[in-house]
């Protein structure tokens, strides 16, 4: 399915109609509609960014012809499956949902992966010096994701120059590799500082508007440690 046609099918389960979508958000449906038939990658910024905020989808990854949500990305298919259903879910049933997760039995039964978990802060803001002592870790126990399935490690994230997706303090699980595609968002050494960004080829790139994308020139050495798979939710 096109990224329009994900767009207007989101539309329609959050709004019932793309017409009561656009009424209930005081956009054109003329226009909108019109984006959604030829390219929404064509509309103007305005229009895309508005259709971003409404249906919670992340603009970056829009941007290279994905339509993922911001606060869901790394889920997989079947389980946004899932949560979309839990939405639509009529008041009693969310109830009875809630009363079994809060079961114990529930909660043991979730499946855990064990992660290196490395004495070191990634910066999501300025650089930071990630260190050479690659034994300085703890073990932790992480909820298993099919996302995460290929994880090597942990590191932690600090500032907010990765918000909304990621925040001071996360946990991220990181796939070792030493090359990325564009759009990815890693783990990289610039000249020794630490970042954690998404791969441009116009530099390293923040999700977080504020901050602006950090230059690599031909006389700076840059070096990928791993691609970020997504947020480590630690086990109780």
């Amino acid at each position: 399915m096109t990224i329009e046609g994900i767009i207007k099918q989101l539309a329609k389960e959050k709004y019932g109609s793309l017409r009561a979508f656009c009424e209930l958000e005081k956009l054109e449906y003329q226009t909108i509609n019109k984006s959604l038939t030829r390219s929404v990658l064509r509309s103007s910024f305005k229009n895309t960014m508005r259709l971003c905020e409404c249906l919670e989808l992340d603009p970056y990854a829009l941007s290279r012809g994905v339509a993922e949500n911001i606060h869901h990305g790394s889920l997989s298919a079947e389980e946004r499956k899932v949560l979309e259903a839990f939405r639509r879910a009529s008041d009693r049933d969310k109830q009875i949902v809630d009363y079994v997760l809060k079961i114990p039995a529930a909660k043991d039964e979730l499946r855990m992966i064990s992660l290196p978990l490395y004495d070191l802060s990634v910066s999501a803001g300025p650089g930071n010096g990630l260190g050479d002592d690659d034994n300085d870790y703890e073990m932790i126990d992480v909820i298993y994701r099919p996302a995460l399935r290929t994880a090597d490690f942990c590191l932690t994230v600090m500032g907010d120059s990765m918000e909304p997706r990621y925040h001071d303090k996360d946990v991220v699980a990181v796939q070792e590799s030493e090359s990325l595609d564009y759009g990815d968002i890693g783990i990289f050494v610039l000249n020794g500082e630490g970042y954690m960004k998404v791969y441009d080829k116009d530099g390293l790139v923040s999700l977080n508007k504020k901050y602006e994308t950090i230059p690599v020139g031909e006389g700076d050495t840059l070096s990928v440690v791993g691609k970020v798979l997504g947020k480590a939710d630690l086990a109780e």
